[in-house]
Order: C-alpha cells, then structure tokens, then sequence
C-alpha cells in the first residue's frame, strides 16, 4: 500500500513542474507569457498579457527581443514599458495635454 503512494519529495517537485509550465487557452495569454520570459519578468506577466490584447504581437515581440539583446540595460521590463510607450503618440499627447491643464489650474 506505501507503494501505491507518492512520495512527498517527487509530488512537490511535480507541483513546481506545473507552476513553470505554461497554462495559455488564448492566444493573447501565450503571447504575454513570451514577453515575461523573454524580459526576465515571470513578476509582471499579467502586465504583458494585458499589453498582448491591446497591442499588436508581432510589434511587442520585436520590441522584446530588441530590449532583451541589450546586455546594458539593468531592468529590460521597466525600459521595454518606457519605449513601448514613448513611441506611442497617443499616450504621450495626452500626458502633455494633461500635464498643461494641471499647469493652468494654478
């Protein structure tokens, strides 16, 4: 009967076997999951799978890769974010039309 029973040491290195598998049912999940191991940022992979729905994925996994090449960057998440964003006319116009009006209430 203690046969038939698993040990303790070979379950939990099976729990942590599962824990490094990916669990992706959309293609936007896998996508985010990509990013977060190609960044080095396990940490923030609910962030890149948000980004994979709104974002196109080819751009994204270029820029992760372009990011993740660069051996002098200390936080490749937190720069990969930064240009992300940077280059996004959109978001920066707001910020700076936000950032006047906020100027002009003083």
């Amino acid at each position: 009967m203690a046969e038939d029973h698993i040990s303790s040491k070979s379950y939990l290195e099976t729990l942590r076997s599962r824990q490094r598998d990916n669990r992706a049912h959309r293609r936007y999940q896998a996508v985010g999951a990509e990013l977060a191991e190609m960044l080095s940022d396990r940490k923030h992979t609910a962030l890149y799978i948000k980004l994979a729905m709104q974002f196109d994925e080819e751009r994204l996994r270029a820029l992760a890769r372009s990011v993740a090449g660069r051996v002098n960057i200390k936080n490749p998440g937190a720069y990969f974010m930064r240009v992300l964003y940077g280059n996004n006319t959109a978001t920066s116009d707001k910020q700076r039309e936000t950032s006047k009006e906020k100027g002009r209430q003083k």
